[in-house]
């Protein structure tokens, strides 16, 4: 199982969602993309990883307050 800090550097060397990302997770990680999100959340939230990468942690909590933040205005705006 990856550390918080194998999480946060494969993190910092691929942040972007590409096509090939999912397929370096499992090859690379050795884990499924949605447990790899998963813990990376976990990782970036955590004390410890804070400390070992506050960019990359700061980076990922700030991506995913804005995709909840955009989704509940999505869903806040009468769509279904």
């Amino acid at each position: 199982m990856p550390t918080v800090q194998d999480l946060l550097t494969f993190e910092r060397h691929h942040p972007r969602a590409t096509s090939g990302k999912n397929e370096l997770i499992r090859n690379e990680l050795g884990i499924a993309p949605a447990v790899y999100y998963r813990d990376l959340l976990r990782a970036a939230q955590s004390l410890e990883g804070w400390e070992y990468d506050t960019f990359t942690a700061d980076r990922v909590i700030m991506r995913v307050k804005f995709a909840r933040d955009r989704r509940a205005t999505w869903l806040g705006s009468g769509r279904s």
